[in-house]
């Protein structure tokens, strides 16, 4: 933002987020007036206002975002923007394309505390697409296996502050049944546990067919315990006790980030991308199923189908991905070796956006 004030240059953006957004948590909880940032907590990137002024003209504002949720914008702003004031808002999502979203000017109140500065609250018109825009907003399912109640307590408190809903159970039996009957996008094994230890566990999910990422967290740090663990199947290796560090790089090391079809921002493309995405997702389901069960045959003839049509729905890197895995059935591939690349391609595919429609409810 070329006109932003100098005290923004000389003090990190971040941390007047979090005294603003501190702020408004304490007046929500004391009762006071004034806009709460609960219900919206995922920051956004720069983006561009145009209002419609009295004339009928676009009035274009450069604003810096602050907080998002499916029907409603905060930002900060060098000018002050008038209440009731109809616009369009132009979103930047992940891929740095633009997405135009109609809205209304909700609020705006000068900061007596950053000089030249307002915050500025906006309802749209119409739900977005969170992922797209924030990707903080995906909320990974973490299943966490570990019989100390107070480890369970620090990991679900620490996963929780990085969006993710937590399961826990107290050994490693539960933890293959709670992993074989749902989806999680992560599953965290202590090494040491009554009925299965970390090591087993793992080889039996492995074993069952199981997919998704695995990661052990232990007390014991020797290499010999990294290697048996990596060897049963296992994706990562934290040392306890885990510091928020270790599980925001194990997370951003395993979600990937989120797909948007590069013919998003085509109008004529919508329909075809949220069929492709729908789909898509759809197959994922049947091709862990198919995996499980060593049906490769009608695994290929999914896979195939997605690397023909991917590319024409605009998200080439799925095909790539699903030519991997065909060529590794094919080719005859190990089960722990196909199991890796069918792995890749599922946590890929979840994450392929729809082309965000914008349309009111």
């Amino acid at each position: 933002m070329s006109n932003r004030p100098p005290e923004l240059k000389a003090r990190a953006f971040d941390e007047i987020l979090d005294e603003l957004d501190s702020a408004a948590g304490n007046a929500g909880q004391a009762g006071q007036a004034g806009p709460s940032v609960a219900s919206h907590p995922y920051r956004t990137r720069a983006l561009r206002v145009e209002l419609r002024d009295r004339d009928g003209r676009d009035v274009a504002v450069l604003v810096q975002g602050r907080t998002l949720s499916e029907r409603q914008l905060t930002v900060l702003a060098t000018t002050k923007l008038p209440p009731r004031r109809d616009c369009v808002i132009f979103l930047i999502d992940t891929e740095g394309g633009w997405a135009e979203i109609p809205g209304t000017v909700s609020w705006c109140r000068r900061l007596e505390q950053h000089l030249g500065l307002w915050d500025v609250g906006f309802d749209l018109a119409a739900r977005v697409d969170l992922v797209r825009f924030a990707p903080a907003a995906w909320r990974a399912r973490v299943l966490v296996a570990d019989d100390s109640s107070v480890t369970q307590r620090l990991l679900s408190r620490i996963f929780a502050k990085y969006h993710c809903d937590v399961t826990c159970v107290p050994d490693g039996r539960q933890a293959v049944e709670a992993a074989l009957a749902g989806r999680f996008d992560l599953t965290v094994l202590d090494l040491e546990m009554p009925e299965l230890n970390g090591i087993e566990t793992a080889r039996e999910l492995r074993a069952g067919g199981y997919l998704w990422p695995l990661a052990v967290v232990t007390a014991s740090s020797g290499e010999e315990s990294r290697q048996a663990c990596m060897e049963a199947g296992c994706d990562a290796f934290i040392v306890k006790p885990p510091s928020e560090r270790d599980i925001r790089q194990l997370l951003r090391s395993l979600r990937p980030s989120p797909l948007i079809s590069a013919l998003t921002g085509e109008r004529d493309a919508v329909e075809l991308i949220d069929e492709f995405v729908a789909e898509l997702h759809k197959s994922l389901a049947d091709m862990a199923a198919m995996f499980r069960e060593a049906d490769y045959q009608a695994l290929e003839r999914l896979v195939r189908r997605v690397r023909v049509e991917a590319p024409s729905c605009g998200f080439p890197g799925l095909a790539q991905l699903a030519n991997r895995v065909e060529s590794a059935i094919q080719c005859g591939f190990p089960r722990s070796d196909l199991r890796r690349v069918v792995g890749e391609l599922l946590r890929n595919g979840w994450a392929a956006r729809p082309a965000t429609r914008f349309d009111p409810d």
